[in-house]
């Protein structure tokens, strides 16, 4: 899975703690800024950068969902701001850090009595229970993220009703209430988008590539379409001296003798 969205990763392998434990690790791209959180604890977020950055990450998340790759621990200090862009680092921790738990379960049940297996209750979740199950823990856990960037001072301009209810409808209790990440994306995308006019459709594609940064076509004044070239205008070379004027009689001035 390659998205500009998320930090890139170069390499995985395991080592040791101090404690002898085996441990895994990671090695990713180095990110130069700051995390969302510490940017909402500098400076009060204006309407705009709120919903830009939100739209980012929300459609990162969409191309992780449709990937089967639920982010599992979705918090602001997972967010990076830099100069490329936003960035989403532990992408799949949930799923690390639930096996780890599974794996320390089993083992300490293996050391007390055996529990009768049970017949009766629900069936055991299969895979895409559980794969839904994450996605609508992202879902939510992006709707508290989302509140928290429009409550960290979005004062520059009202929040938009749209975005407010979408908010509402991240955080619901049901997970089955809660909207896919595909559509939290497309929501935010549109409300992020300052103007139908100011901002094309092809940034609009570059944001869902996770780049806006495109350059847009230059604005056209009122009038009929200008030329890209430049045409520069010389003046009018003088007359010759022996030419006649134009509409006028001959030269009476006697010609030039030929040089010796």
């Amino acid at each position: 899975m390659r998205h500009a969205g998320f930090a890139a990763i170069y390499d995985c392998d395991q080592t040791r703690d101090a404690a002898g434990r085996v441990t895994p690790y990671l090695v990713t791209e180095y990110l130069e800024g700051e995390t969302l959180a510490a940017r909402i604890d500098r400076a009060p977020l204006p309407t705009a950068e709120a919903l830009e950055i939100c739209a980012r990450v929300a459609t990162a998340l969409a191309v992780a969902h449709r990937d089967g790759v639920p982010h599992g621990d979705l918090t602001p200090r997972r967010i990076f701001l830099t100069p490329g862009g936003v960035k989403i680092v532990d992408v799949g921790i949930g799923a690390v850090l639930r096996a780890s738990a599974d794996r320390r379960a089993d083992r300490g049940a293996g050391h007390g009595p055996q529990a009768p297996a049970r017949t009766d209750g629900p069936a055991p979740a299969t895979p895409s229970d559980l794969l839904a199950a994450d996605r609508a823990d992202d879902v939510l856990a992006f709707g508290a993220l989302l509140t928290a960037c429009l409550n960290a001072g979005a004062t520059a301009a009202r929040v938009p009703d749209e975005v407010t209810v979408l908010a509402y409808e991240c955080r619901a209790s049901d997970p089955l209430q809660r909207p896919s990440m595909s559509r939290v994306a497309d929501v935010l995308a549109r409300m992020a988008a300052p103007s139908a006019t100011a901002r094309s459709e092809t940034n609009l594609a570059s944001l869902y590539a996770g780049d806006a940064s495109a350059p847009s076509e230059p604005e056209q004044g009122p009038g009929p379409p200008q030329d890209d070239r430049r045409t520069e205008h010389l003046p009018a070379p003088p007359p010759a001296e022996d030419a006649p004027p134009a509409g006028g009689p001959p030269s009476s001035r006697p010609p030039s003798p030929p040089p010796r």
